[in-house]
């Protein structure tokens, strides 16, 4: 559709009215410019059925006091705090590794950054060694994510309390989830103010400025967007790493420098350069208030706009060779694209993601200490293509050969 239409274009789908913007020009009047006009209304509806009201659904002045009360635990000086944690989780996944093909093989990249992220997200943000839970954790966050995704696409979608087979599945994982979360509050509260995101939500709830709902809305959308996003993000790099071994090498040689982020400014490049490609966030959705005109075309209100970073990273007018990995369009002085809004992965304006430091911290961190334990090969005629859903997804497991280089 954008081949043949253009930078902005309507989606037949059903009676919606559905705008698809692949502008940064476009992307700036929705974000920032005219930001009040277009809001997080009915196109979150369905997330809202697992994630609840917490910040990434929220809408209103209530988002700007709750972002205005998580924001320190993600102040910078915390995040650089947490960098060994951060190795400590890169570590037990490379030990894991190792112990799993000590000659090196084949792996499921996927599942391996999963496991490793969602161990970061425990110890980093909660305090909590969760290692043990993590995949009955995040089995049920995917299959809840899968069930969402089915609602309105394939079949029709009823309220929740309608007693569907996929509401009875949907109502069954949310309700495993409840127990989860339920039990990580509990071990907060038993250990007390440790600075980390959850003592902080924990004495929000104490003071009475959240609700036992709203506590659990926010860990759960803190959960999912801790792990799973940046665990894509690490999947996707090594993909797009397994055809670039002198990428790889130079990564190994600059985390020999040292580990902390500032250090690592190539491996930053690779972040940058991956997430434009393969951007998690591939939908920036907003709902329009009242009449307006993006790019020439008017767009009415009641309509749905999808700022869609996984076209605007490609731009050819912004990009130049737009679909090749190239890391050295990052480096200093180089031209990048001169548009601000041609690069968006944690989308732009005051709603950009509360956590975007503390991710690309992570994926810094992990890509250099495993850059320098390993190198990664793409499996023969094995190509994965992409499943964009909540997310952008791969359409099947990231499975590479793995090769462990020597010992300094």
């Amino acid at each position: 559709a954008w081949r043949d239409h253009g930078d902005v274009f309507e989606l037949p789908i059903g009676r919606a009215r559905v705008v698809v913007v692949a502008h940064p020009d476009g992307v700036e009047r929705v974000l920032r410019a005219n930001r009040d006009n277009y809001f997080k209304g009915p196109v979150y509806d369905n997330l809202r059925v697992l994630l609840g009201d917490g910040l990434a659904t929220r809408e209103g002045p209530g988002w700007k006091t709750r972002r205005r009360q998580l924001q320190p635990a993600f102040h910078t000086r915390r995040v650089r705090a947490q960098v060994p944690a951060m190795r400590a989780e890169a570590e037990r996944v490379l030990a894991e590794l190792r112990a799993q093909v000590p000659a090196g093989g084949v792996v499921d990249v996927s599942a391996a950054m999963t496991r490793l992220t969602f161990g970061i997200v425990g110890h980093s943000l909660f305090g909590l060694d969760l290692v043990a839970e993590a995949g009955a954790t995040t089995g049920a966050i995917a299959a809840a994510l899968e069930e969402l995704a089915e609602r309105g696409s394939t079949r029709p979608s009823f309220p929740l309390w309608v007693p569907t087979p996929g509401n009875l599945r949907l109502r069954r994982l949310v309700r495993e989830l409840d127990a989860r979360i339920a039990a990580v509050v509990a071990a907060g509260r038993s250990a007390g103010d440790r600075g980390d995101l959850l003592s902080a939500l924990v004495g929000l709830r104490g003071a009475g400025e959240l609700t036992d709902r709203e506590l659990r809305d926010e860990i759960l959308t803190m959960f999912l967007a801790g792990y799973e996003t940046t665990a894509l993000a690490l999947a996707w790099s090594w993909y797009l790493l397994a055809d670039a071994p002198e990428v790889q090498a130079r990564l190994a040689a600059e985390a020999e420098g040292g580990l902390d982020v500032e250090r690592l400014p190539y491996t930053r490049q690779v972040v940058d350069e991956s997430l434009r490609l393969r951007p998690v966030a591939w939908i920036v959705a907003r709902d329009v208030r009242a009449d307006d005109v993006l790019l020439g075309r008017r767009i009415p209100a009641g309509a749905t706009v999808l700022c869609s970073q996984l076209l605007v990273h490609r731009h050819p007018k912004f990009w130049r060779d737009p679909d090749r990995f190239d890391p050295d369009r990052w480096a200093p002085g180089a031209a990048g694209p001169g548009h601000d809004f041609a690069y968006f992965p944690f989308s732009k304006g005051p709603r950009v993601c509360i956590g975007s430091e503390f991710g690309l911290a992570e994926c810094q961190v992990v890509l250099a200490m495993m850059a320098r334990a390993l190198t990664v090969l793409r499996l023969p005629d094995e190509v994965v293509g992409t499943r964009p859903l909540n997310n952008l997804r791969p359409d099947r497991p990231i499975r590479l050969a793995i090769r462990w280089r020597p010992a300094p």
